[in-house]
């Protein structure tokens, strides 16, 4: 019930973002929520100190304070997608501790984006699979990746573009691949890119840490 009601909130400071001025009934159709919902979730908005002007009743309506946006936090793609990613591990992990500020860290920063970025993180969102733990094998001798290597997967993954990499695998060979990264998967702590491979012509799973050379391939996708 509290993800759904984080996911409410968020959506309606989204949809203040996108547009000038709602009236009080398109924003509680877009949100899902009664008008008294609506009033109470911009009553807490305001107290984490967004500036939302609203007339009470049915007929009133909403707009979200433009002069918000100077005080707002923006993002790039990649750091959206960070923020994303680590966000989903720590849920994923259960930790309990700092969660209800984690929750309005991440409303304030999503609040930052808007039009295309927003449309892209929307889009990298069904991309990245979050699962259960890494068998304790993998976890303890899981190295981190290199950050060179990372970057360049980053742009790759963002882009939808080829990856030109070296790969070692389990047996300790190393091979010169071209990639098309399709998804992330996170095994925590392991880290892992479903990909189409061209050199054997099929879909196959990398590990991170196993990448020691990466380089997109600019204008091929």
């Amino acid at each position: 019930m509290a993800v759904k009601r984080l996911d409410r909130k968020k959506n309606l400071l989204l949809s203040l973002r996108q547009r000038e001025y709602w009236t009080v009934e398109e924003l509680a159709e877009k949100t899902e929520v009664s008008v008294r919902t609506l009033f109470r979730y911009m009553d807490e908005l305001r107290s984490e100190g967004f500036d939302i002007e609203g007339d009470r009743g049915r007929g009133g309506g909403v707009r979200l304070n433009p002069s918000v946006g100077s005080r707002s936090v923006e993002l790039s793609e990649q750091q959206a997608l960070r923020l994303l990613i680590a966000s989903a591990v720590l849920d994923k992990l259960g930790l309990p501790l700092f969660s209800k500020q984690k929750n309005l860290i991440q409303t304030r920063l999503l609040s930052g984006l808007a039009g295309p970025p927003l449309r892209t993180l929307s889009q990298l969102k069904t991309r990245v699979f979050i699962g259960s733990m890494a068998p304790r094998g993998v976890a303890d001798n899981y190295p981190f990746p290199e950050k060179s290597c990372l970057d360049e997967i980053e742009r790759a993954f963002i882009g939808c573009c080829c990856l030109s990499i070296t790969y070692r695998s389990e047996g300790n060979v190393l091979s010169e691949r071209v990639i098309e990264p399709h998804a992330i998967s996170v095994s925590w702590p392991a880290w892992y890119l479903l990909c189409y491979d061209h050199l054997r012509s099929s879909y196959r799973t990398f590990r991170l840490d196993r990448i020691s050379r990466a380089q997109v391939m600019v204008g091929e996708t």
